[in-house]
């Protein structure tokens, strides 16, 4: 694990790494790090995946739900209300969120890295540019060890207190005796040592799944919208917008019949049991839910695969 934490460091560019069980763990754990507490509103997209929200509510702290943009898909900072005490940006299927205009107030960021491995803004990694970075290893995932999570920072407090409470809460120095109410959120070695061996390929999926996301591009040009790429992304989904009048539910069905699986776009968490609010504005979101789809990406795939998907999903918007 140790090794996986100091080479995960070294990747993003930070002077701390924390392997622990789940991308949600890292959630949970960078929150309780940074100091979260109960009553605390803390800002994050409204399209995002559960565990963003759901760590937040672990701290007994508030979620505040905040539409994205547009154009990126990450959460608008225009949006953000002022008096948060922090601000969770998703960087949405590997695209970074604007987190210059998020950094000017005095608050905290933590960034939601999931879906971002190797992506940088600026010249920074992701996980480097916040106070803390939340990182998920799950079998879908860019680098991928069946799970795991990984907080990074460079603030040597935030590291120690999420260390400290990874393991239960003990003492590094005292065995068995402990210094607040932790968990058990420590990544085995078996899942660490897959990390590490995913993280020597990384260069390759990089290069291979940039290589599927130009071919897809090419190809459905003028019939989709993709999301706006940079030198920087890193490229997880291959998510885009079906056009306004196509149903993508059924263009979903349509293309699995014929042997390709997609996943739809993440819905407002607003709309939802957990989180239902009907009084969210959060207009946005729900038009990327409703047009989004994304399409299968990964390196077992061949390019005449990606040629494939695009003839079955050009053939189900007929």
């Amino acid at each position: 694990v140790r090794r996986f934490e100091v080479a995960f460091a070294e990747f993003v560019g930070v002077r701390n790494a924390i392997a622990c069980s789940s991308g949600s763990a890292a959630l949970h754990l960078a929150l309780k790090a940074l100091g979260v507490k109960a009553g605390d509103q803390v800002a994050l997209p409204a399209m995002t995946y559960v565990a963003t929200a759901n760590a937040v509510v672990q701290c007994g702290a508030v979620p505040v739900f905040v539409d994205v943009d547009r154009d990126t898909w990450c959460i608008d900072p225009g949006q953000v209300p002022a008096d948060v005490n922090g601000v969770i940006p998703v960087h949405m299927y590997g695209l970074v969120a604007d987190l210059s205009a998020l950094d000017k107030c005095d608050r905290w960021l933590l960034e939601d890295a999931a879906q971002a491995h190797g992506a940088a803004q600026g010249g920074r990694q992701v996980g480097a540019i916040g106070d803390a970075g939340a990182f998920s290893f799950y079998a879908s995932k860019i680098i991928a060890c069946g799970e795991g999570g990984m907080v990074t920072t460079n603030n040597d407090k935030v590291a120690r207190s999420a260390r400290l409470y990874r393991g239960q809460g003990v003492d590094p120095t005292r065995r068995y005796w402990h210094e607040v109410q932790g968990f058990n959120y420590r990544m085995t070695d078996l899942s660490a040592a897959i990390g590490l061996a995913q993280l020597e390929q990384y260069p390759g999926f990089a290069t291979c799944r940039r290589a599927l996301m130009d071919l897809y591009m090419q190809r459905l040009d003028g019939v989709v919208t993709f999301q706006p790429r940079t030198d920087e992304s890193a490229d997880w989904v291959a998510a885009c917008l079906l056009p306004t009048d196509a149903d993508s539910a059924q263009v979903a069905e349509r293309m699995l019949l014929r042997g390709v699986e997609t996943r739809p776009f993440f819905p407002p968490l607003t709309t939802m049991p957990a989180y239902f609010d009907s009084s969210a504005q959060v207009p946005v979101a729900r038009e990327l839910a409703r047009r989004g789809i994304c399409l299968p990406l990964h390196c077992e795939m061949a390019p005449k695969d990606a040629e494939y998907v695009c003839d079955e999903l050009l053939g189900a918007l007929r």
